[in-house]
C-alpha cells in the first residue's frame, strides 16, 4: 500500500480539541483494513473503513473525515483518483 493521504483539517486547534479526529481507511484487503482500524482507534482516533474507492468517497464526505488513508490499488477506482476527487 502506497500512502496517498491528506489532512482535511489542520492547525494547532485540531491538536487541542477534545473532539476525536475522524479517519477513513480505504483498503480492500480485509486483514490490513482491520489492522489499520485497530491501530488508529488505539491511538485515539475515530476510524471507519471502506473497501472500494466509491465507498471511500461516500465515507469521507459523510463522516466528515479529517484524514483519509488510501490504498492505491482498489477494485473499482484507484486510490489516486479517489484522492483527486476528494480534493
Amino acid at each position: 500500500m502506497v500512502p496517498c493521504c491528506f489532512p482535511v483539517t489542520s492547525g494547532l486547534a485540531m491538536l487541542q480539541s477534545p473532539v476525536r479526529m475522524q479517519v477513513v481507511v480505504v483498503e480492500d484487503a480485509a486483514d490490513l483494513q482491520e489492522l489499520l482500524l485497530v491501530r488508529f482507534r488505539q491511538a485515539g482516533f475515530e476510524a471507519v473503513a471502506a473497501a472500494t474507492g466509491q465507498e471511500g468517497l461516500v465515507a469521507a464526505v459523510s463522516v466528515p473525515a479529517d484524514v483519509v488513508v488510501l490504498d492505491v490499488m482498489l477494485p473499482d477506482i484507484s486510490g489516486i483518483e479517489v484522492c483527486r476527487r476528494l480534493r
